[in-house]
């Protein structure tokens, strides 16, 4: 079924509702759909062709983390009487326009309508909310839930309708939002001495466990089974959903999980108040955040910064990954070595990446032909590892520094995949690995190649949706794709009748499913190369230009 167009989720009555105070449902409105949460009574609006869909937006599962909240775990809604309008997506959490310009790039240069993307404005710290799409409100027999966690390194992205097209395969649609950036992962000692879990720098991961937490006491008022959650995610959103598998606060709140090109966190994830290896702590990190923002260590620091206006706090922030560090209590160890342990949620896990990540990125090499820069970038990424990966992926044998960048980044996320798959499989999970070779018809395809979010591109109907030239490949690919993953929530496994098989990942075989212009398992081809990243991974991260 194609997805819903985010610009055909507003009916004449949305709007109506949009001139109201907020919250407020007219007294005469009542044809929308209406749940009960714990919170209040919601009134959403049916949606699609038929409106057969019920869609409930921007409903709020924490307290606005404002004031005094400012960086503080999410807390509680507030509950409130009557009905309140649920038809419109809530606002965005604060955040540099990085990701719009990101879609707007990859639709133009496919061939698509860039002007069709939609807008991540307006956006608020009152934002964390979630939006819920369902075709079985009524229904008896409660079905699997997707929540999805947006991708954006962690300081961009917001929760769309992805995966409401998929209601009519049976099953309840869940997106969210969660603090980003310096307002999401500021790690402080004056924030962890006021905790009392003695823990700073996870406020935008534990909106996530909050919102999975929402979704495990009111989803079955939507028709959703709180008892069959995937939680997935691609990017910096498939590495939260690697996080969530590990985090003690998590547990029992998912049953499935999906990581899109996006390893588990990087080994060497950052400590809060120790150094490792040449990774700083993420006490020094965030106190070098804050000077950014002019303010000093000082008594009265966190009156000054939760006082200071969210637009000089996201307009100062650099492009970092933002990630929660390892505290002992959100994650009480790297995540890494904690799957590769057992520990933690022992969930069916499908993973993977795209066979050319790094196409979107590498722009910035365009006119390096001496090399200088992508030299520089090996060294700022790979530290010591750097005149090995140059020997290995030498310019000159390569066709210049960026075919070079492009194998390196594409490489490492690969290897990430795989190492995820054998690390899942060594403590006992079921795991299913793919990789995404396809190519959009064009110019544009033979630029971006199978670039990094084409899986999300092709599971969430962009060609459809934006405009972009397609072919019957890909439309065949793109159908199989959205029913191995929602056969993946249903069963825990994404084989059905009717389409190609995928065997469980064996780390004997090294085998992957590859997602082209035809389906078929491929062998991992170089090892060496896998274990090359694995070892490098083990003290550093990636370092992806902005």
């Amino acid at each position: 079924m194609p997805s819903l167009i985010l610009s055909g989720l507003c009916s004449g009555a949305t709007l109506a509702l949009l001139l109201l105070p907020a919250h407020v449902v007219a007294g005469g409105q009542t044809d929308g759909p209406t749940v009960k949460v714990d919170s209040g009574t919601l009134q959403g609006e049916y949606v699609g062709a038929d409106k057969s869909v019920a869609a409930f937006l921007g409903i709020p599962y924490a307290a606005p983390p404002v004031g005094e909240l400012r960086w503080k775990p999410p807390q509680p809604v507030k509950a409130w009487r009557g009905r309140r309008a649920a038809a419109q997506f809530g606002p965005a959490c604060p955040q540099p326009d990085r990701m719009e310009k990101f879609y707007k790039f990859i639709v133009k240069t496919l061939g698509g309508d860039e002007s069709l993307v939609p807008s991540f404005r307006p956006t608020s710290e009152d934002c964390l909310s979630l939006n819920v799409w369902t075709a079985n409100l009524r229904g008896k027999i409660k079905q699997p839930v997707m929540v999805w966690i947006h991708g954006g390194s962690g300081n961009a992205g917001r929760g769309m309708d992805e995966g409401a097209g998929w209601v009519q395969k049976g099953i309840v649609a869940v997106t969210i939002n969660y603090r980003l950036g310096i307002l999401g992962f500021l790690a402080l000692p004056a924030l962890t001495a006021e905790s009392l879990d003695h823990s700073s720098g996870a406020y935008g991961f534990l909106d996530q466990i909050a919102a999975l937490e929402w979704v495990h006491r009111n989803i079955a008022a939507f028709g959703g089974d709180p008892a069959n959650v995937t939680v997935y995610g691609m990017s910096s959103g498939g590495e939260f959903v690697g996080g969530l598998l590990v985090s003690p606060l998590a547990k029992g709140l998912f049953q499935r999980a999906i990581i899109q090109s996006g390893a588990p966190f990087p080994f060497g994830l950052q400590r809060l108040g120790a150094a490792v290896g040449r990774t700083e702590s993420a006490h020094d990190s965030g106190l070098k955040l804050v000077e950014g923002l002019g303010a000093k260590d000082s008594p009265k620091l966190l009156t000054e910064l939760r006082g200071l206006p969210v637009e000089k706090i996201v307009s100062s922030q650099p492009p970092w990954d933002y990630k929660p560090p390892v505290d002992g209590w959100v994650l009480p160890e790297d995540p890494a070595e904690a799957l590769r342990s057992g520990w933690g949620a022992n969930v069916p896990l499908l993973v993977g990446s795209t066979a050319d990540e790094a196409t979107p990125y590498a722009g910035f090499l365009r006119t390096d032909t001496s090399g200088v820069a992508y030299r520089a970038w090996l060294k700022q990424s790979y530290g010591d590892f750097d005149a090995t990966l140059l020997e290995r992926y030498p310019i000159s044998a390569l066709g210049g520094s960026m075919e070079a960048f492009i194998a390196v980044l594409s490489a490492d996320f690969g290897c990430a995949a795989r190492d995820e798959a054998r690390l899942g499989t060594l403590s006992g999970r079921k795991v299913f690995r793919y990789k995404v070779s396809y190519q959009y018809p064009g110019a544009g395809g033979t630029e971006l190649r199978a670039f990094h979010g084409i899986d999300m591109s092709l599971l969430f109907d962009y060609a459809e949706r934006f405009r972009i030239p397609f072919d019957r490949a890909g439309e065949s690919l793109a159908e199989t794709m959205q029913n191995y993953w929602v056969q993946f929530a249903r069963a825990g496994d994404p084989n059905r009748a009717g389409m190609p098989a995928w065997p469980a990942y064996d780390a004997a075989q090294d085998q992957y499913l590859d997602l082209g212009k035809t389906i078929q398992l491929k062998r991992e081809p170089d090892e060496r190369t896998c274990d090359l990243f694995y070892q490098i991974r083990q003290g550093h991260g990636i370092a992806v230009p902005h």
